[in-house]
């Protein structure tokens, strides 16, 4: 019987990428279908997001509790919302899987990088919230 090899940091890091984009991609896939009219014409038409001219969209998600609550009502720009922020995060969930693995190995010195960088992310998100929410 083959011994399996411990899970390289590379296999883990490219197993989170692949899903979580695939994830990502899944559920854009599935907000863009919800855009699609079933029949009554109330919802926004999908070549209105693909056309040149500017659309209204109204009751766009505002913060990340209203995306997930209009995800799970079905609302199509909130699904699509979803889906883009699995998006964003997943190089982030890669930064902190990084750093979990460099601890466990008793890396300090790329432990510490991880770490550093993940708290740069984390600390741009905060920053970037309170200047969006300052915005007219």
């Amino acid at each position: 019987m083959k011994a399996e090899r411990p899970m390289a940091l590379e296999d883990m890091v490219g197993g989170v990428l692949l899903v979580g984009v695939l994830t990502s991609a899944a559920i854009i896939a599935l907000g863009l279908i919800l855009l699609v009219p079933a029949g009554t014409g109330k919802r926004l038409l999908l070549e209105q997001l693909l056309s040149e001219h500017e659309v209204f969209i109204a009751a766009l998600p505002t913060s990340l509790g209203a995306v997930l609550v209009g995800a799970i009502h079905g609302r199509p720009m909130a699904v699509i919302d979803l889906g883009l922020t699995l998006l964003i995060l997943t190089p982030v969930l890669r930064v902190a899987l990084s750093a979990v693995f460099f601890a466990f190995h008793r890396d300090r010195r790329y432990t510490l990088i991880s770490a550093t960088v993940l708290a740069l992310l984390l600390l741009g998100f905060v920053l970037g919230k309170m200047t969006w929410r300052a915005a007219p």
